[in-house]
């Protein structure tokens, strides 16, 4: 699995990475800035729970900045209430 993702981090920061891996509960993402074509080179991936994973949207993405960066915690709240979980069947 390597497919680009939407992840909400602590306090509903968006984070724009990478899905690469996935167990039943989790899904482990990677800082695009780290990603390298060695999958064996894990350091710095980081599980979190399937339902703070999202389908890519850029104009989400930049509508989920804006909001976190104005501390807009309703707009925040309600943008997430948006997002399309990562499909795991596109990733197989």
């Amino acid at each position: 699995m390597k497919k680009r993702c939407i992840a909400m981090a602590y306090g509903m920061k968006p984070l724009d990475r990478i899905a690469v891996a996935e167990t039943k509960k989790l899904i482990y993402i990677r800082n695009p800035q780290f990603d390298s074509k060695d999958d064996a080179d894990n350091f710095g991936d980081v599980g979190f729970p399937k339902e703070f994973v999202f389908e890519p949207d850029d104009k989400w993405l930049h509508e989920l900045e804006s909001a976190f960066d104005s501390g807009d915690v309703s707009q925040l709240e309600s943008l997430w209430k948006k997002g399309r979980p990562l499909s795991s069947q596109a990733n197989n």
